[in-house]
């Protein structure tokens, strides 16, 4: 027998006689290096660990992770064994990427080195330990998906907290802790109690598993008979407001954020509209035009533009007199001071004697007033390229949910999987509802939202379903408006049995691969995110 035949053979039979639960695996997408994988996930039982190489269209190399079926592994081997070349150039049906390595492997956590890639230092004479990391908390700590590398003096921990809604949460992390504290052995823990450190990678994602240090000399150790069932809740650690920076909060949107103007700016240079058109986008957006409202903001906002743009672009900001002529209004209705921001001599509403009025103010670069960019009245019909901000103006009630001015509303996401009845029974208990995306603007924040976290589904629930009067028509359940043709998927809604609404994810070359709506059954079980209703 050659030898690629002896190596499928053995590949094969391990395989098969692999029939425990599945692993635990690290589970990211497009990483320069398996290695850098934090999120980790509980395969099925059918499955196992795997590395996929990847060459992109633009000829970079990336690194996939996750489960997979135990048959996809023994099928590739054959596949790679009747490949026409040893370079093997296999397409990935899901991304159009070219294959050129997919490596699996057995046990909990093998796929940080697939493929030939570097591993890990070693643990722990060269890093400290790798441990889960959920700083706001999990209702178990086996509900935590996300991991770390601690210091070389830290320990995995576990620590009990109480949550804002007075909850007892597991928060898990990194911690400096005292080898000679007294040790709790396995099964001698408090009954009340999961605070402590454990000795080994990843120990701290389950009380009953690990050996803990603690802190201090413990009282009389009880066996605990607590009984812990395993689920998949979790609530994403980052809702709270603070989680994200203003800087990051400006990114998701597409936006640049100024720390002396505290607010999200973009410069639209790629196209040019009339006024109306630059607002109506900037609104679509979440904001609307730029306005300052005292010198400082002025003199920072035209140092900004000189350094960012070419001096003889003109940008609409939020100015104008429409429908109050030689009155001057900044949008938020707040007046211009025209002597202060506009060049001097205007406004003049110059074009009026040739039959139109400059109703609409540009930053407009004058070479003549010391090379400064000032305001001019124009035309407002003409196409120049605008300036869009979103401010940061409201926090949310509930401090577990994330304020974002773009879609002006308050959400949370979960990843609890769950029917649609049940999570929106959820999110009414919490003053909210399922998240109700009912523009194309809205879509599009999820969409870049959801695909920047470390934990990304394929499909949320969302506040809408189909009508009981009439079949053909899904409907937003909170306003009851009618949900747009134009924000689902092609060929969506599609089935008469299918009555729920999700954004649902398709990562397949024949299909937007965005999150869209689509329908599915009600009785799914799928992650899902709440509106908060104010």
């Amino acid at each position: 027998m050659e030898d690629i035949n002896w190596s499928i053979f053995i590949f094969i039979v391990s395989f098969l006689v692999h029939t425990d639960a599945g692993s635990k695996c690290f589970d990211c997408t497009r990483l320069p290096f398996p290695r850098d994988c934090d999120h980790v996930t509980q395969c099925g039982d059918h499955e196992v660990c795997y590395t996929k190489q990847i060459v992109s269209h633009s000829g970079h190399v990336f690194y996939n992770t996750g489960c997979l079926d135990r048959v996809r592994c023994i099928n590739w081997v054959h596949k790679k064994r009747h490949v026409i070349s040893d370079s093997l150039l296999i397409s990935d049906d899901e991304s159009n990427d070219i294959i050129t390595c997919l490596q699996c492997c057995h046990g909990d956590y093998c796929n940080t080195h697939g493929c030939n890639s570097e591993p890990h230092k070693p643990y722990p004479s060269a890093r400290g330990p790798l441990c889960f990391n959920c700083q706001k908390g999990t209702a178990l700590p086996g509900d935590c998906e996300t991991v770390v590398v601690c210091g070389q003096d830290e320990h995995c921990s576990i620590e009990d907290i109480v949550g804002i809604g007075g909850d007892k949460l597991y928060k898990t992390g990194c911690k400096k802790c005292d080898r000679g504290n007294y040790m709790i052995p396995v099964g001698k823990r408090s009954a009340t109690s999961c605070s402590g450190c454990c000795q080994t990678e990843f120990c701290n994602n389950n009380c009953n598993s690990v050996t803990l240090m603690i802190p201090s000399k413990p009282t009389t150790a009880i066996t605990s008979t607590t009984s812990y069932k395993t689920t998949q809740s979790q609530i994403l650690p980052f809702p709270a407001p603070t989680m994200y920076s203003k800087d990051q909060q400006c990114k998701i949107v597409g936006y640049r954020y100024l720390n002396f103007y505290d607010k999200c700016f973009k410069p639209y240079s790629d196209r040019k509209l009339s006024w109306q058109q630059s607002r109506d986008k900037c609104i679509e957006d979440g904001g609307d035009l730029v306005i300052f409202h005292d010198k400082p903001e002025e003199f920072y906002f035209e140092t900004w533009l000189l350094n960012l743009t070419s001096v003889t672009s003109r940008y609409w900001v939020g100015a104008s007199d429409l429908g109050h002529e030689g009155t001057w209004l900044w949008v938020d209705n707040t007046t211009v001071d025209t002597k202060l921001y506009f060049h001097p001599g205007e406004p003049n509403d110059a074009g009026y004697p040739e039959g139109f009025h400059e109703n609409c103010a540009a930053a407009t670069y004058f070479a003549d007033q010391a090379h400064r960019i000032l305001l001019n009245d124009d035309n407002c019909s003409l196409p120049s390229y605008f300036i869009c901000e979103i401010g940061f103006t409201r926090e949310c009630p509930d401090k577990s949910y994330l304020y974002s001015a773009a879609v002006g509303m308050c959400f949370k996401i979960y990843t609890t999987m769950w029917t649609w009845q049940q999570a929106q029974d959820k999110c009414h208990s919490e003053h909210a509802a399922l998240v109700e995306p009912n523009t194309i603007a809205k879509i599009k924040f999820f969409d870049k939202f959801l695909r920047t976290l470390a934990i990304v589904k394929a499909k949320y629930w969302v506040g809408g379903k189909q009508s009981q009067n009439d079949p053909s028509v899904f409907t937003w359940q909170t306003t009851k408006q009618t949900i747009g043709q134009g924000l689902w998927h092609v060929g969506e809604p599609s089935s008469d049995t299918e009555h729920c609404a999700s954004l649902h994810y398709y990562n397949r070359p024949d299909l937007d691969r965005l999150y869209l709506l689509n329908d599915l059954h009600c009785t799914d079980h799928n992650a899902f995110i709440c509106q908060y209703l104010w």
